[in-house]
């Protein structure tokens, strides 16, 4: 939210968005908060990408689970 938007040279959104009112005032915050909690969100998103490509060259060090039956262990489990 800027002042050179040439929204605000409209009488109705100038008069929504007065700061000399209590009710203008709140709804600025409201707009400003609104944008900040974007900004916010997207800079998560962004940051949870790059963790995600940086961590997937990870999945080609995982090997399969060594085959415990051929070393002649016993392959039943008991539970009482």
């Amino acid at each position: 939210m800027t002042t050179v938007n040439p929204a605000w040279q409209n009488p109705a959104i100038a008069r929504t968005y007065d700061v000399g009112h209590p009710m203008g005032a709140a709804a600025l915050d409201a707009a400003v908060n609104l944008q900040a909690t974007m900004i916010g969100y997207l800079g998560d998103f962004w940051l949870m990408l790059l963790l995600t490509v940086i961590v997937m060259p990870l999945i080609f060090l995982i090997r399969p689970p060594a085959d415990r039956t051929a070393a002649g262990a016993d392959a039943h489990a008991v539970i009482d």
